[in-house]
């Protein structure tokens, strides 16, 4: 109960669909004040097969694409880096220097922590079957932090989250939403969980029930 309703400061928001979370997160950046700044990943691939590619390589590394920012925006890190900052990682924006050209060089972000970091450009690789490089995508491992999807929030680790279940639709999505979180303490639920939404994977289901008899 207490979860339901709380007032959390600015937190990021786990929403169900992507035209939830773009939505969101659309209408706080043009809302917010100042400049704003746009920065596109660069991709350099090594295979004749490129279609969809790009798309499948920013999906995956749960950037955004192009990343427009502005300063004092709320920001989520997507990469570990030993001693500064680890993935999941949410803080806000800083500085944003820029190169002769006008391209942003780094980003300075102040985490929830309180401590400053510069975050840089990162690479990700697409490999083949034999651990071949297909493909290489260079980009800031950062994506805005006002909300994102339950499904894109897999393997992040948060502190500070709403969470809305309202529209919940797939197996293992209860799970996932509940499971980023570090405490309660920084948990807000929207409305109350719906039972009717914990849904488990039926084939899961049925393997576990399989061991579950034959350990009888």
């Amino acid at each position: 109960r207490p979860c339901i309703g709380r007032e959390l400061v600015e937190p990021t928001h786990l929403v169900s669909t992507n035209k939830e979370a773009d939505q969101i997160n659309f209408d706080k950046l043009r809302d917010h004040p100042g400049e704003e700044f746009s920065v596109k990943p660069t991709f350099s691939l090594f295979t004749r097969y490129q279609k969809g590619v790009k798309e499948t390589m920013v999906r995956d590394s749960l950037t955004d694409s192009p990343l427009c920012l502005k300063l004092g925006v709320p920001v989520l890190l997507l990469k570990n880096r030993e001693g500064k900052y680890v993935n999941g990682s949410r803080g806000i924006v800083k500085a944003l220097p820029q190169d002769a050209n006008g391209e942003i060089e780094s980003i300075l972000v102040t985490l929830d922590s309180g401590e400053d970091a510069w975050v840089d450009k990162e690479e990700w690789n697409k490999l083949d079957g034999d651990q071949r490089v297909l493909a290489t995508m260079t980009h800031f491992p950062v994506r805005l932090g006002w909300a994102l999807t339950i499904h894109k929030s897999q393997g992040l680790t948060l502190d500070n989250v709403e969470i809305d279940l309202s529209r919940g639709f797939a197996y293992g999505q209860a799970y996932v939403a509940l499971s980023r979180m570090r405490s309660l303490d920084g948990l807000s639920l929207t409305v109350p969980i719906d039972p009717s939404i914990v849904k488990a994977e039926p084939r899961l289901v049925e393997f576990y029930d399989r061991v579950r008899i034959a350990a009888l």
